[in-house]
């Protein structure tokens, strides 16, 4: 988890770990990979700067 991507694509291949940061460049969205269940991982957004109404989200450092 030690890997940043600015990029406005959404990053993918085998070096993804949970943790990665990800701020889409298109969208001006944060986001961080983490696992779903058993071997499912996804990007889940937790800061977004765009639009009207930036917004903040908290993450449950329990679930990392």
């Amino acid at each position: 988890a030690d890997q940043f991507f600015r990029q406005g694509s959404t990053p993918s291949g085998s070096n993804l770990a949970e943790g990665d940061l990800w701020y889409n460049t298109s969208s001006e969205e944060l986001f961080v990979y983490r696992q779903i269940d058993g071997s499912n991982y996804e990007w889940h957004i937790i800061a977004s700067a765009g639009g009207s109404s930036p917004t903040a989200f908290t993450l449950d450092g329990g679930s990392f």
